[in-house]
């Protein structure tokens, strides 16, 4: 419906957005009714009315009993998962089932399964430590961990969520590199027919260290040779 005076000597996209319980109010300007007014056109985003709709809503990583205990998810550690999921449904849900699955060949589910009980509408409940997982040792730095969490119960209507966690690890990065074409015509450079020694140098920016590494240098193109 038009809100008259709202939008008056402003046109353009939406002039805002908002969300509460499932529901969505975009307004935008119009002048259809050759009168600059505002109009909303709420939809409902989520679960259809008269169903329960249990997702997941906040997590939290604690690794202060198998791990150093700064909470963030480091290669090669284990930890558990405070979970916390919310009804966004208008209707109640008894004896919820949750399983958390991985999305990742960097992350293994230990423990899996917990009862959630029972919720209300709206209502949302945590559990403390009820999930434990452990980070490959080969994680890459920065990556993103993607866990599932299904949802079951007694309206045998299964849910499926996401989230995400940051994988923390050691990160070699290429510092510099020096072509030594000594033997050459000594420019630094690759020249055709040319033997050259290249030396890398790599940097780990991480506060993790990098032990045991070892390197290999490859050529995509077959015009070079590596010995």
């Amino acid at each position: 419906a038009p809100v008259t005076g709202l939008a008056d000597n402003y046109f353009g996209d939406y002039l805002g957005i908002a969300a509460r319980e499932g529901m969505v109010y975009p307004s935008w300007t119009d002048n259809r009714n050759s009168v600059a007014q505002t109009f909303v056109s709420p939809f409902r985003l989520g679960p259809e009315p008269g169903e329960p709709y249990i997702a997941y809503q906040s997590s939290h990583y604690n690794d202060s009993v198998s791990g150093n205990g700064n909470n963030l998810a480091e290669y090669g550690e284990e930890g558990t998962l405070d979970l916390s999921l919310r009804n966004l449904g208008d209707t109640p849900d008894s004896n919820v089932f949750v399983t958390l699955g991985a999305d990742s060949p960097f992350l293994s589910i230990l423990d899996s399964t917990e009862n959630f009980g029972n919720f209300l509408p709206w209502e949302s409940r945590t559990i403390a430590g009820g999930f434990r997982i452990k980070v490959s040792d080969s994680v890459p730095n920065g990556e993103r961990l993607i866990l599932s969490v299904t949802t079951l119960g007694q309206s045998d209507s299964a849910v499926i969520s996401y989230f995400t966690l940051q994988a923390h690890a050691p990160e070699l990065r290429i510092r510099d590199m020096i072509v030594d074409d000594s033997a050459g015509n000594n420019n630094h450079s690759l020249d055709p027919g040319e033997t050259c020694t290249v030396r890398i140098r790599l940097e780990n920016p991480t506060v993790y260290p990098a032990e045991d590494v070892i390197c290999s240098l490859h050529s995509l193109q077959d015009f070079v040779q590596m010995t």
